[in-house]
């Protein structure tokens, strides 16, 4: 098989058998390559092949838990992105594994086209922003960062639902089903788990081009209120190393 057609290699870290089982299954199903990793040490000693294109990682393990594998995995050359599947849903534990490098929480139990779509999104725009800069972002690292927004006119008129695909303290890109002009000034909505208060961010469009079934926008962050922008930087927390 060609490296352009080769699947996607996947690395299922959990110390429950029956989710690796379960997990694998779904994945090997939809044409992924799975490995599995019943612990920390496991995982940590596999993600260090570089053999992987993506980590699903549960949190609560004995021992070397997973806030220590996403700790090694951040102190690597080229991380690993980490969709998190966990039973814990309370913000500080989403929020912490975002700052901790996390693309995407994964709450159990899950559905399983759920979480085959978060992985795919996250698969996706780290294959398109390798070696990219949005002009959004200069001087503001990106973190591939997955979650479902709602995009909103300032007037608070609903403009569509669609996906966050990356964000950092000066913007984000946004896939949606619409085409937004360029120059139109938009909330993003989105609800973090665990009731952590709404994050409406304010901006504008600098950029729009399709791709596959959607349109990709630029957004560029403006005027945001000052808690917010607060809540922004403790969200996303110190940029780790960039792929």
């Amino acid at each position: 098989m060609s490296e352009a057609t080769a699947p996607h290699r996947l690395l299922v870290v959990d110390d429950d058998e029956d989710v690796r089982i379960l997990v694998s299954r779904i994945f090997r199903d939809v044409g992924f390559e799975v490995d599995t990793a019943e612990d920390g040490t496991q995982a940590i000693a596999k993600a260090a092949g570089g053999r992987y294109d993506l980590m699903i990682l549960d949190l609560m393990m004995p021992q070397v838990d997973g806030w220590a594998v996403l700790a090694r995995l951040q102190g690597m050359k080229s991380p690993l992105p980490v969709v998190v599947l966990t039973a814990r849903d309370d913000y500080e534990s989403f929020a912490r594994a975002v700052r901790a490098g996390a693309a995407a929480h994964v709450v159990k139990p899950f559905r399983f086209q759920e979480l085959v779509a978060t992985c795919h999104g996250v698969l996706v725009q780290r294959q398109r922003t390798k070696g990219a800069v949005g002009q959004e972002r200069r001087g503001h690292p990106r973190r591939l960062l997955h979650m479902e927004i709602r995009v909103l006119s300032r007037e608070r008129a609903p403009l569509a639902i669609g996906e966050m695909m990356d964000m950092s303290e000066g913007g984000a890109q946004v896939r949606l089903g619409v085409r937004l002009s360029q120059g139109v000034a938009v909330d993003l909505a989105f609800e973090p788990p665990g009731g952590g208060g709404r994050l409406d961010l304010s901006g504008r469009i600098i950029w729009c081009h399709a791709e596959g079934a959607g349109f990709v926008h630029g957004v560029m962050f403006a005027d945001l209120d000052p808690r917010v922008g607060q809540q922004l930087r403790e969200l996303l927390g110190p940029p780790g190393p960039q792929a």
